[in-house]
């Protein structure tokens, strides 16, 4: 039971008080339970400064009451306040450092969650024609696609007529696996090899399983973008990205952090516009570069395949040569570097190669790979080194590749 306010606790030499208590102007309106000594020092409860985001003091400034933890208001940084102890309000001022950071996000972080679809079809087609005096020429291109719980299967013909001549040539036969929670697709049939950043694709019939950014289409690989700032009341932010606005937030005093700004790839600057209840402004710029082929730290990119070459696509429908084995992998190591390692395999082939991008911050990218190989007996290798850069007023882009 608490005593009334400004009862004296017998043996503890405090005060009680239900004080009405407001911090840098935040119209709290909540009463709690304030302790004043008999110097006239007032003493807070350690789970309400917790719950008004203020830093928690040194330890050895708090004193044990009814087994609670109570600090002085005095050993909050910088702190001003305001008592009256007839109308039992409490007003506190406190510097934004006093408090802990908020952080929030420009992007909404929900995701509709993938719906399995019941069995289903679709058929499309392309037909084309042309005639001259000297010959005529009729083709399409017809793709049937067949879908359920488990995935989608497609296949594709083109049928052309060239003279007398009629020809029938299937293309590309594969089922695909999405799964969505992951990121990652199952591809069995008839599909392209992920070539790495020196390598080259081709056409092979087999399997492939890797990342599929594309099955969350809202999904950010980049690096995230982030601006940071303060407020000593409680204020509204707008965030504008090359002096477009693309964010409005609502905060509460004290440091505050802003992620997930839209992505803009090339230099860009973000700038804070922080207004406060009185209608004073604080400005805030920041300049960033983003890149496509960066990835966020931690973020993984791989792809795995194994199977035949292709032969003739196009003009054979069922031409596959040696066998193939490929794998790649990305991972964002930081946001500023983003390495890469390529393997290839054939009958009597085989290739590894290695390196990243880096980024130059208001400059661009760094691209430097290297590979070597070996085939019936003999050794090569291969090194690549580019720079890339997207801003205003000029871009540029460049790559050289050695190999011997």
């Amino acid at each position: 039971m608490i005593p009334a306010a400004g009862t004296i606790v017998p043996g503890t030499g405090f005060q009680e008080r239900l004080l009405q208590v407001d911090i840098n102007r935040q119209q709290l309106d909540e009463a709690v339970l304030v302790l004043e000594d008999k110097a006239g020092e007032l003493y807070l409860w350690s789970r309400d400064l917790q719950r008004w985001r203020f830093r928690v003091p040194a330890a050895g400034t708090a004193i044990e009451y009814q087994n609670e933890k109570y600090y002085p208001l005095s050993a909050l940084s910088d702190v001003s306040h305001i008592y009256d102890p007839v109308q039992l309000t409490l007003m506190i001022e406190v510097r934004p450092e006093a408090f802990s950071g908020t952080a929030l996000s420009a992007q909404s972080g929900n995701r509709v969650p993938a719906v399995r679809p019941k069995p289903g079809g679709f058929f499309n087609y392309d037909l084309f024609a042309s005639h001259s005096p000297e010959s005529t020429q009729r083709s399409g291109q017809f793709e049937l696609g067949y879908f359920n719980r488990f995935g989608v299967g497609t296949s594709n013909v083109l049928a052309d007529h060239l003279g007398s001549h009629p020809r029938l040539t299937r293309l590309e036969s594969t089922w695909t696996v999405d799964f969505p929670e992951k990121m990652q697709t199952l591809r069995v049939g008839d599909a392209i090899n992920v070539s790495g950043s020196w390598g080259r694709s081709v056409y092979f019939g087999g399997i492939q399983f890797g990342t599929n950014f594309g099955t969350q289409p809202s999904f950010v690989t980049l690096p995230q973008q982030s601006v940071a700032g303060q407020a000593v009341l409680p204020s509204t932010v707008d965030v504008f990205v090359n002096n477009a606005l693309v964010s409005r937030q609502n905060v509460p005093p004290g440091p505050f952090s802003i992620s997930k700004l839209p992505v803009i790839t090339g230099a860009g600057e973000v700038q804070l516009v922080v207004r406060d209840l009185q209608g004073r402004e604080q400005l805030v710029t920041q300049a960033f570069y983003g890149s496509q082929a960066l990835l966020g730290k931690g973020l993984e990119n791989f792809s795995y395949e194994l199977g035949f070459v292709r032969e003739n696509f196009g003009l054979n429908s069922n031409d596959y040569g040696n066998w193939l084995g490929t794998g790649t992998y990305r991972r964002g190591l930081t946001d500023r570097f983003t390495g890469e390692v390529h393997a290839e395999a054939m009958k009597n082939q085989a290739t590894l190669g290695a390196g990243g991008d880096t980024l130059i911050p208001q400059f661009g990218t760094i691209n430097t790979y290297a590979a070597a190989s070996q085939s019936n007996g003999m050794r090569g290798g291969t090194v690549l080194l580019g720079m890339d850069r997207q801003a205003s007023p000029w871009s540029f882009g460049a790559r050289s590749q050695w190999a011997s």
